[in-house]
């Protein structure tokens, strides 16, 4: 019986079961069907020249002192969690050696390499200082993964802005023969053609023509096609009219609205397409409808698709929805100014076409003429407040 307890003390014992573990064997590689429990003694960190051991260790999720399984989750967590920092190229853990039932582990690591400096090919100089503030490289930084696609994506995006969309960014590195684990980047830069918007497409439009809708875009514009005969006709008929009326206005109107529409905004405006300026546009083609009395008007739906390497094509479908009209305006808390001379100031009759910018001008402020606010507030009411609520919606017509 004593023999039998003799033989499983010895087999249960650590100094016995660390036997299996060589010293400085990588632990992440050893499988065992039994880890075995021990406690942390202690945690070196080698191969580091920049970075902080102590940040390293805390990094790990390792602690002196706590109870690791060997093999196990906790060396092949921490190996985990020091890859994700992305500051490494190599990384290993081994035991430097065994006290009673205590281990003392190694991590074993290898810095990538860090930035020397940086240069441009493709571009002038004056482009490369307009770059070389928006990618924000400095001496030291850490050559990652993350480091060069952040810097490519910049610069593409940067000349995406000025209408090159097919811009191409690769990037090289060499070694710095000067110091050790640093490298030169070379940044090339291919601009490419710059890309225009051969058309805009405007799909379930009815009570806005397609150029209505077009305008209403400030910054996306199609290319210009010059083609001022065609609507010559209509114009020779417009103005010989207007001249038989003896209405030398409309005459002026007329043909400035012609020159307009076929010369100067078709030859002089660009028609580079910039994604955060097309989606502003696109709020202000309802912002147009909303004008116009269509409060429910909504883009269903768009897509910007290439067409050859040099132009783009835009398709935008629109839902109008119901025109609506103001019908009864009331007015609740006011006793300085009775409704009618509100309503007066307000500008906004039963019948009129529904518009909420306009009602909000003409309450905060108009920079044409009186606005309720300014009413009230020259008065010596300074917090004053009108808020315009939709009260009853009945058919084609809103109560406020």
């Amino acid at each position: 019986m004593i023999y039998y307890l003799l033989l499983f003390a010895l087999l249960a014992s650590p100094a016995l079961l660390q036997a299996q573990i060589p010293v400085g064997s990588d632990l992440s590689k050893i499988d065992y069907e039994r880890p075995t429990e021990y406690v942390l003694g202690g945690l070196e960190v080698n191969g580091v020249e920049y970075l902080d051991k102590n940040v390293i260790i805390m990094l790990s999720g390792l602690e002196v002192g706590k109870r690791i399984k060997i093999p196990g989750d906790d060396i092949s967590k921490a190996i985990i969690l020091l890859w994700d920092q992305g500051l490494f190229d190599n990384i290993s853990i081994t035991a430097s050696k065994f006290i009673g039932n205590s281990v003392f582990l190694n991590l074993n690591l290898r810095e990538r390499p860090r930035l020397s400096k940086f240069s441009f090919t493709g571009i002038k100089k004056s482009g490369a200082d307009d770059i070389r503030d928006k990618i924000n490289l400095s001496r030291g930084d850490v050559v990652t993964d993350h480091l060069m696609i952040r810097t490519a994506n910049i610069i593409k995006g940067h000349f995406a802005e000025k209408g090159y969309l097919n811009a191409e960014v690769t990037i090289d590195e060499k070694p710095d023969k000067t110091h050790d684990n640093f490298k030169e980047l070379v940044i090339h830069i291919k601009k490419n053609k710059k890309v225009k918007i051969a058309h805009i497409n405007i799909i379930g439009n009815t009570e806005l023509s397609d150029e209505a809708v077009r305008g209403a875009m400030k910054e996306t514009k199609q290319k210009g096609v010059f083609n001022p005969i065609e609507p010559l006709g209509p114009l020779v008929v417009d103005l010989t009219a207007d001249v038989f009326t003896l209405r030398f206005k409309k005459f002026r109107d007329d043909f400035l609205n012609y020159w307009l529409d076929n010369y100067k905004m078709k030859m002089f405006k660009g028609s580079k397409f910039i994604e955060s300026k097309y989606k502003d546009d696109l709020d202000l083609i309802i912002a147009k409808y909303n004008k116009k009395g269509y409060r429910d008007a909504h883009i269903i739906s768009d897509s910007v698709y290439a067409i050859d390497k040099a132009t783009i094509g835009i398709d935008i479908k629109i839902e109008e929805g119901y025109k609506y009209y103001f019908r009864n305006i009331t007015w609740v808390g006011n006793t300085i100014y009775t409704a009618a001379f509100l309503n007066t100031v307000l500008g906004i009759k039963k019948g009129d076409v529904y518009n909420k910018e306009l009602i909000e001008t003409n309450i905060q402020f108009n920079p044409s003429g009186l606005d309720i606010s300014s009413l009230y507030m020259d008065n010596g009411y300074l917090f004053f407040n009108a808020e315009p609520v939709e009260v009853y919606v009945d058919n084609d017509s809103i109560d406020m």
